[in-house]
């Protein structure tokens, strides 16, 4: 048996899937070049984040290059209007089916969505970390990611001033101490409470 010398397809990672899996597709992923190649799956994803801007009635889940077209170019749209810097060489990748360009697409959805850092593909030429432990980018694809606030945090707006620094301890009360308020002392507040 001969080895065969074509290097072997970048796969999804791991906790690439697990992802992908928890985000409740209509359809699972079998074949991520395939499945990424018309956009329905991207639209998918992207319609979770932002449900109000995707409309999934919009995309079709077909197979022909004029589906692939509308779908990717209502795509794009979104892409520019949230300001997601997503190469176009990954898009191009993603129609054309190329070998990695999906994957590569899923790794920085993943990361744009979840701010965690994934092993990057080495067949596309991004490697996963430099020396530094600062994830590294082609210099054609990004130069860089939206920071995404966690879930009920509002983005900071621009002209906003910054939180302090430290926030005062609260007071501290032993258990059964009672003490003077600005109503007046405890005995009075009971009586005006009681109606007397």
């Amino acid at each position: 048996m001969q080895a065969s010398s074509e290097p072997a397809a970048p796969t999804l990672n791991r906790e690439v899937i697990r992802w992908l899996q928890s985000l409740d597709l209509s359809h699972s992923v079998r074949n991520i070049r395939r499945d990424a190649a018309n956009g329905f799956l991207v639209a998918e994803i992207c319609s979770r984040y932002f449900p109000h801007d995707i409309n999934m009635h919009s995309y079709d889940n077909g197979a022909s290059t004029t589906t692939k077209c509308d779908n990717w170019g209502q795509l794009q749209k979104f892409f520019r209007k949230r300001g997601l810097p997503i190469p176009p060489s990954y898009i191009e990748g993603a129609i054309t089916a190329k070998q990695g360009a999906a994957v590569a697409l899923m790794e920085l959805f993943f990361e744009m969505f979840t701010r965690k850092s994934v092993q990057k593909a080495p067949e596309l030429g991004i490697d996963s970390q430099d020396l530094g432990g600062n994830t590294v980018y082609p210099t054609s694809a990004v130069v860089s990611l939206p920071i995404l606030p966690p879930t009920g945090v509002p983005a900071a707006t621009p002209g906003s001033k910054p939180l302090s620094k430290a926030a005062p301890p609260p007071p501290t009360v032993a258990f059964g101490q009672v003490s003077k308020s600005a109503h007046g002392d405890p005995a009075t507040i009971r009586q005006k409470l009681a109606g007397n």
